[in-house]
């Protein structure tokens, strides 16, 4: 279950999905997971910023993405929700603005309208 935002321009599309990961016998963990898709990534681990735009002021988060094996996919770190900050920035957010800094191929930037993200990181989060 997931919903997402597209960059009409490019074609893109930032995703949030509810994710499942099993440790061992013990427990499941269920948190959401965040990844931008539809381009190429060249490297292996990505240094993006993700900048929030939150009642007319930029809110700007530096983290790793990491790319899929087919290189169509940016994943970002899976524990961005348990930061405060970064999870009320997400939910308060107008736009946000993400520049995947790469050494190979050029540094990408997406843009994407963030109408409706509380509504979305409620429904991946039932």
């Amino acid at each position: 279950m997931g919903s997402g935002w597209s960059d009409k321009n490019a074609g893109l599309i930032i995703e949030l999905k509810n994710y499942m990961n099993n440790y061992g016998i013990e427990k499941t963990v269920k948190y959401p997971l965040l990844y931008l898709y539809g381009s190429y990534f060249c490297d292996d681990v990505i240094n993006c910023d993700i900048v929030f735009t939150v009642g007319g002021v930029d809110k700007k988060y530096v983290i790793e993405g990491m790319k899929s094996s087919d290189n169509t996919i940016l994943f970002f770190d899976d524990n961005l929700f348990s930061n405060k900050d970064f999870k009320s920035d997400f939910l308060a957010a107008s736009k946000v603005k993400i520049r995947a800094s790469e050494s190979y191929c050029d540094t990408e930037y997406y843009t994407f309208t963030m109408s409706g993200s509380t509504a979305a990181y409620n429904f991946v989060n039932k």
